[in-house]
């Protein structure tokens, strides 16, 4: 196993952790998360968004709730 691919597991184990969400759904939990947090991020980085740290946090935090309510939401069903 690659170093990127122990890493991203990791990170898909502690999600599991966190929300017990299946394996499955916890790697579908981090893609939406990633590519909301990499969007962001490229704005940041070409100047759209003007954002200080603490609109970053919130923002970050309001989504992870979000997906997180969604995925129970989801598994209760």
């Amino acid at each position: 196993m690659t170093v990127p691919v122990r890493h991203l597991m990791r990170g898909i184990e502690e999600i599991q952790k966190q929300t017990g969400l299946s394996e499955e759904d916890a790697y579908r939990f981090h893609l939406e998360m990633w590519v909301y947090v990499h969007g962001i991020a490229t704005m940041i980085a070409t100047s759209y968004l003007e954002w200080d740290l603490d609109t970053v946090s919130e923002v970050l935090t309001d989504a992870y709730v979000g997906l997180k309510y969604r995925f129970s939401q989801k598994n209760c069903k």
